[in-house]
């Protein structure tokens, strides 16, 4: 079961419109709450709190709505994106892959002198879409050494020639010129301003300056705290701590590690994740991938300003392509008793069906009465109640709920909160079309 680490009922709420403004609000100003669960891998094989549509209580009788969730289709990925190579002397002209001093140094042309940084580059482009529209992206390229230099800005790589035609160039000297590159990307990226698209930089190095490790670490969290994607492509074989502290959590990719096939993948795969966020004003309800330690939403949740019967709450969160907020374990009914005032109830998306309650994500329990790992049983005693065909939560004492269930037109008595959960932008999913 994973461990959240919870800090009194209070939920980071994420503001990504534009991601250029984007500013993390919390709902009560006392503390952070870090929503952090395990999953698996990517592709879609998140482990959605321990349990799967086959074997959690009951049955699927089609796919859930959240086995889509951030979806990866590389030629629809829709980023801005800033490479940044070190092109000191720490890298060498072989490593960073310029041609014109390799040349001059006496190495033959036919050198595989892209299999590093440009190659990386090259290779990890000819995977996206270019463009200023939905399902494309705009990137740029920066080099530095002792100074920095501007290879490719946004909108100059347009087509699979300027990909192969791009030199980066081998500038030498010392790597002094890092948090200057991050600081100039960070500023190209806000001032792009595209609503509904966030910003990532990608920094290729094989060194880290230690005596700038603060302004550098300081430049990485200025560019996170707006809202951005911090990459680090570490070249050195033994692992840079300073790359990795600086990177995105999740986001720190050792070349040296990966499968010499599999470096654009795993590229490919961060894009991926990045590019599935929430919507303005939306709770993330973030798990954390089990190998890469990425968080991603699994639902971006909207609470509702009044309350409502619950079938009238149904038919509203339908309307915003979405369903009344699903529990399956105890990390979610936390989150779910965190974005609500304490002690309030509120609606869960659980309805009896016959015989049997239905989620609204599809799952069919087939038992009333089920627990969770640590034994804790969800229905509070007595419950469920016959011809009482909804179900909500409560707060019981200190973070436990227990479900209840209710009648599902009563507006007297109860008429009550409700979240409706909704998909996450992703590279197949355009969450900014308005309802």
């Amino acid at each position: 079961m994973t461990l959240l680490v919870h800090s009194i009922g209070l939920a980071i709420r994420t503001r990504l419109i534009p991601f250029s403004s984007f500013r993390c609000s919390m709902r009560l100003a006392l503390a952070l709450l870090a929503l952090v669960a395990v999953a698996s891998a990517q592709t879609n094989d998140y482990d959605f709190g321990g349990y799967s549509t086959d074997d959690y209580n009951g049955v699927s009788a089609s796919p859930s709505p959240i086995d889509n969730y951030c979806a990866c289709t590389p030629k629809q990925i829709y980023l801005d994106i800033v490479f940044i190579v070190d092109s000191s002397a720490d890298m060498t002209s072989r490593t960073v892959g310029d041609r014109l001093k390799i040349k001059n140094a006496g190495f033959p042309q036919n050198e595989k002198c892209f299999v590093q940084a440009t190659a990386t580059i090259q290779s990890t482009l000819l995977g996206l879409t270019f463009g200023t529209q939905l399902y494309q992206s705009q990137v740029a390229v920066l080099a530095f050494g002792d100074k920095v230099q501007t290879v490719k800005n946004f909108g100059d790589l347009r087509n699979e020639n300027d990909i192969f035609t791009m030199n980066i160039p081998y500038l030498g000297g010392k790597a002094t010129k890092m948090t200057d590159a991050i600081q100039q990307a960070s500023s190209m990226i806000s001032t792009n301003e595209r609503e509904f698209t966030r910003g990532v930089i990608v920094l290729l190095s094989k060194s880290f300056n230690q005596l700038d490790a603060t302004n550098l670490k300081e430049a990485s969290d200025a560019f996170q705290y707006d809202g951005g994607i911090f990459i680090t492509i570490d070249y050195s074989k033994g692992g840079i701590r300073g790359l990795a502290d600086i990177a995105t959590t999740g986001y720190y990719i050792n070349d040296a590690s990966s499968k010499p096939d599999s470096l654009n993948a795993d590229i490919i795969y961060a894009f991926c994740d990045a590019n599935c966020f929430c919507a303005d004003g939306l709770y993330p309800y973030n798990l954390a991938d089990r190998t890469t330690g990425r968080e991603v939403p699994m639902g971006c949740y909207h609470v509702a300003d009044v309350a409502a019967v619950y079938n009238a709450a149904e038919q509203n969160c339908k309307g915003q392509k979405g369903f009344v907020a699903t529990i399956h374990d105890n990390d979610k009914s936390f989150f779910m008793m965190s974005i609500f005032p304490p002690k309030a109830r509120f609606w869960l998306g659980l309805k009896r069906v016959g015989s049997d309650f239905v989620w609204a994500d599809g799952i069919t329990v087939r038992i009333y009465f089920f627990q969770v790992s640590e034994g804790q049983e969800y229905w509070a005693p007595g419950n469920p109640v016959a011809a009482q065909d909804c179900v909500y939560g409560q707060q019981q004492q200190g973070f436990n709920a227990s479900w209840f269930s209710a009648p599902c037109t009563d507006p007297l008595k109860n008429s009550m909160g409700y979240a409706c959960q909704l998909r996450p932008c992703d590279t197949e999913y355009d969450c900014s079309i308005p309802e």
